[in-house]
């Protein structure tokens, strides 16, 4: 998920001998896009030198060729492609002649006008937003499971993958509907590609290429953690989550405001971002997009996690069970039980001088606190039955119609 935690075992700027080929750009049928080779070691980087003496590879990227016209004889596409180290033109022509290049994404002034569909589908909910080029998210759309997986006590891959297909082309459409945009409006479709459940994210995946592959739009690949970490900067949460105003009379100290975005729309780097989305649970360093180092994160369990084993002890079923967690203990004691602090008594050095977190022994003084209260466990599942079956008695019987006279 972080390729700065993967160490310098795997991979370095000297080993293992390889040709290493980068793609840049985005867009169907690679148009607009460039390679970038790169040789590491005695035995690639001769051959490269032959291959650039021998022209096989520009340093130099060709000119977007301009878009087909439609003609009259049904040609016109342009089907030459570029040479090896630039993405080349369009589809062939055979009948395709209103056939188009993807249009790169924009530069400059007309970023902050371009609009964005972004479509998110990496675990139980699927979502989707329109989001214009300066931070502004026009209009969301969200459909959720939480009734699908309550009566598992948490998410089963295999149901979401099917409620996200079920909702998906709703969701966007409704995005959609609410910005009153329209797909062709659109300058480009961003997509969760990860970390997430694989089943998931492949139904937002599917929808997102689908739509670029219509409407000839490039396709954004957003990492989920990179994203929640960068969406906070966004002016329309500044202007959610601003302070509200307090009479002059109140002693209330104001929130510093946010400090403002950076030219080109990017935060004012770097920063620290402590993520605890759904079973992650990191404290990220950001220096740039594309830039993080991992400072710490959970040794057992994320706080998400612990959050709902927690609720599930105290026979909470709903699913997540922190919110109605929370609540109750807004109206609880803090006082009323002595529970430890995680990591606070331990001798290692380390996991007292490092970033990381855990919640094991948080959650075993809470299971601690409540066996003497509870009844034995096989008493609990019989009681669990009875409530079942009572259930299943309560529900109405349907009528049988009377055979006629």
């Amino acid at each position: 998920e972080w390729p700065q935690r993967l160490g310098a075992q795997l991979c370095t700027p000297h080993s293992p001998q390889r040709v290493e080929v980068r793609l840049g750009g985005i867009g169907p049928q690679a148009a607009g896009r460039a390679a970038t080779v790169t040789a590491v070691g005695p035995r690639w980087a001769p051959m490269l030198a032959e291959w650039v003496a021998a022209g096989r590879v520009t340093v130099e990227l060709p000119p977007l060729p301009p878009p087909a016209l439609p003609s009259g004889d049904g040609e016109g596409g342009n089907g030459e492609s570029g040479d090896g180290a630039g993405g080349g033109g369009g589809e062939a022509g055979g009948g395709q002649a209103a056939a188009r290049v993807v249009p790169p994404v924009p530069e400059g002034a007309g970023r902050r006008e371009m609009l964005v569909l972004g479509i998110e589908s990496s675990c139980d909910d699927t979502g989707a937003a329109v989001v214009r080029g300066d931070g502004t998210v026009l209009a969301e759309a969200i459909a959720s499971q939480v009734g699908v997986h309550e009566e598992w006590g948490g998410v089963v891959p295999k149901l979401a993958q099917q409620s996200h297909r079920a909702a998906i082309d709703g969701t966007v459409a409704e995005a959609l509907r609410r910005a009153a945009v329209s797909p062709a409006d659109l300058s480009a479709v961003a997509v969760t590609v990860g970390p997430g459940l694989a089943l998931c994210l492949d139904v937002g995946v599917r929808k997102a290429l689908s739509l670029c592959r219509e409407h000839r739009i490039p396709l954004v690949r957003v990492h989920h953690m990179e994203a929640h970490a960068l969406v906070t900067w966004l002016p329309s949460c500044h202007a959610h989550h601003a302070p509200r105003p307090h009479p002059p009379s109140a002693s209330v100290p104001q929130a510093p405001p946010p400090p403002p975005l950076l030219s080109g729309l990017l935060p004012p780097f770097p920063f620290l971002t402590l993520l605890v989305s759904g079973g992650h649970n990191m404290l990220v360093l950001s220096r740039a997009v594309g830039d993080h180092t991992v400072l710490g994160s959970t040794l057992d369990d994320s706080i998400g996690e612990a959050f709902d084993k927690t609720a599930r002890l105290l026979g909470i079923e709903a699913i997540p069970g922190g919110p109605p967690l929370e609540r109750l203990a807004a109206s609880g004691d803090p006082r009323a039980y002595a529970l430890p602090r995680p990591l606070s008594r331990t001798r290692d050095e380390a996991l007292r001088s490092n970033c990381d977190f855990l919640y094991a022994g948080l959650k075993s003084a809470v299971r601690m606190l409540l066996e003497p209260q509870q009844p034995p466990k096989k008493q609990r599942k019989q009681q669990r039955k009875q409530q079942q079956g009572q259930g299943q008695q309560q529900q109405p019987q349907p009528q049988q119609q009377q055979p006629e006279q």
